[in-house]
């Protein structure tokens, strides 16, 4: 079985007794199996309810239309590259720990007004309120607090993965958002999310497993988008690595097995030859010109060989050292010479290299290096010639002062106070301090 090893350049916010200190390092496997898998179950169910909005859709611009390829055409007017549509939804719900209201009712994250107005922009109110009556397209602001407050109306109704197919097609859509809404308030869920995304590595050699990989996936896609990829191709570029967290050794086949079980969901949206086309685009992302192969290398940049040399090269070798003198392992001896090529493997002989360690070795290279680089000024070489000199730094924003005056109180005017204090330091001081 392959163990996963996950570092932490800011150290992990869970209790170490033993070392009087939080964690730096975690054998991570166990953990997911069991987060990760709850991570694509739910996109499934999201997926099936952007079907049924879809699928309301169509039937709503059917009647408007009178013909059922009209009705798609001014659906992609209106809603954009269907592909993106998806791809949309799917990095909507991978940010889910943000969009917890900083006042429940009172202040509504931003990031939940973002898919309404994604989903449901003013054409498509228009004939969907035409049918149902429930609220004056006139009054925007209104509306969308009108589908909000049906969330909490809901309360604890469980939204179905889909509505039957004699209701109306009003309801498939209004029920599909207000579905897609309840999933990111769901209190289980964010945990879920948050726990990927801090838990689970983007890469697992060790330097190299500092990297989330939620962060990773929504990066390749947006720099696949931002190279002039296809719809198509971003939406691969976000399933690019889907399965990775079940089968690191086997990871694109488990990728292209878990990206066709969730696009199977938006089978109203997507063909099969369509779905067959975006699955052979992740089959082939490690191959020469594969658009998503070289926005993967530019997302994989802060996983620095540079860096890694720096800190680990050492150590690495008297690693090497050990294989080839305890396990005999005299293949390995090459890489005595210059043991940073051993993180140029590629395939099965990367894996059976990096499995020949012991756990405890792959967690004391990685507890070397994530103390290393708190502290790591170092150098790279860049162009024809000079040296860059880059300082790593890092920084940890400690809310829970703010946090306890928050629960402390039942003034709104604090309440509201801090909670914008706090999306300032998010939005607006954290991409300053990068």
């Amino acid at each position: 079985m392959v163990r996963v090893v996950r570092g932490f350049v800011i150290p992990y916010p869970r209790y170490d007794p033993n070392t009087n200190t939080y964690v730096d390092v975690l054998d991570v496997t166990d953990e997911l199996g069991r987060t990760w898998p709850r991570l694509l179950e739910y996109l499934s169910i999201a997926l099936k309810h952007l079907n049924t909005y879809y699928e309301g859709l169509l039937e709503l611009f059917k009647q408007v239309e009178n013909d059922v390829e009209k009705a798609k055409r001014k659906l992609q007017v209106l809603l954009g590259d269907k592909y993106l549509l998806v791809t949309d939804v799917i990095v909507w719900l991978l940010r889910a720990p943000l969009y917890q209201d900083p006042v429940e009712n009172v202040i509504i994250s931003p990031y939940k007004l973002y898919i309404i107005l994604r989903l449901l922009p003013p054409d498509v109110l228009s004939v969907l309120f035409e049918e149902t009556g429930v609220v004056d397209i006139g009054k925007p602001l209104e509306t969308l607090r009108s589908i909000l407050d049906m969330v909490h109306i809901f309360g604890e109704w469980e939204c179905r993965e889909e509505l039957g197919i004699s209701a109306a097609a009003g309801d498939k859509v209004l029920n599909s958002v207000v579905c897609l809404l309840k999933i990111v308030d769901k209190k289980e869920f964010r945990e879920v999310v948050e726990n990927t995304l801090l838990l689970v590595p983007a890469d697992t050699r060790p330097g190299f497993n500092t990297v989330n990989l939620i962060t990773h996936l929504v990066l390749t896609s947006a720099i696949t988008w931002a190279l002039g990829g296809s719809g198509k191709e971003v939406l691969a570029a976000i399933l690019h690595d889907i399965g990775k967290p079940l089968d690191p050794e086997d990871h694109v086949r488990k990728s292209v097995n878990e990206a066709r079980r969730i696009l199977s969901n938006v089978y109203k949206i997507l063909s099969r030859d369509e779905i067959d086309e975006i699955i052979w685009l992740i089959e082939k992302h490690h191959e020469e010109g594969s658009i998503i192969k070289r926005a993967d290398e530019i997302a994989a940049g802060e996983r620095n060989l540079q860096l890694v040399k720096s800190i680990l090269v050492g150590d690495l070798k008297e690693k090497i050292k050990k294989l080839v003198e305890e396990k005999k392992l005299e293949k390995y001896r090459v890489y005595l010479e210059d043991p940073v090529e051993v993180y140029r493997l590629r395939g099965r002989k990367g894996w059976e290299f990096w499995n020949s360690f012991e756990v405890s070795d792959i967690i004391e290279l990685t507890s070397k290096y994530v103390k290393e680089i708190r502290k790591q000024a170092y150098v790279s070489e860049v162009g024809a010639g000079g040296k860059l000199v880059r300082e790593v730094k890092v920084a940890l924003i400690d809310f829970r002062g703010i946090q306890s005056a928050i629960r402390r109180t039942d003034d709104l005017r604090i309440l509201i106070a801090t909670s914008y204090a706090i999306d300032y330091m998010v939005i607006t001081y954290t991409p300053l301090l990068l």
